[in-house]
């Protein structure tokens, strides 16, 4: 009996603790889609006039439950290369959104 009861905790410790953190096809989505979409809005940014080329996903924190953080590097088509941090909320039935972001760091890739 105490090797059940055992085995039911470790089972729901273990699936509790996991499955809380958008994928990184999910983030990736997610930044491209906004960036773009924000481009187009604020014309006079660092992103207008470019769409996202690629987005390569650095770190994906849980910072509470149903709320994560991204740190990216996103290419633009010109080949300028920005890191932005991106934050998710979880949201019931639609799935994970974007809460925020900024900004980190912007450089020009130099040309072969």
């Amino acid at each position: 009996m105490k090797k059940i009861i055992f085995l039911i905790l470790l089972i729901v410790t273990v699936t509790g603790c996991t499955g809380r953190l958008p994928s990184t096809n999910t983030a990736q989505s997610i930044i491209k889609k906004h960036l773009n979409k924000y481009a187009k809005k604020y014309p006079n940014t660092v992103l207008s006039g470019h769409h996202v080329a690629k987005v390569d996903i650095l770190t994906l924190e849980e910072m509470q439950k149903h709320f994560a953080t991204a740190q990216a590097v996103v290419g633009l088509d010109n080949e300028t290369q920005l890191k932005i941090q991106m934050n998710f909320l979880y949201k019931r039935p639609l799935g994970w959104r974007q809460q925020g972001w900024e900004i980190l760091d912007a450089a020009p890739v130099p040309s072969p």
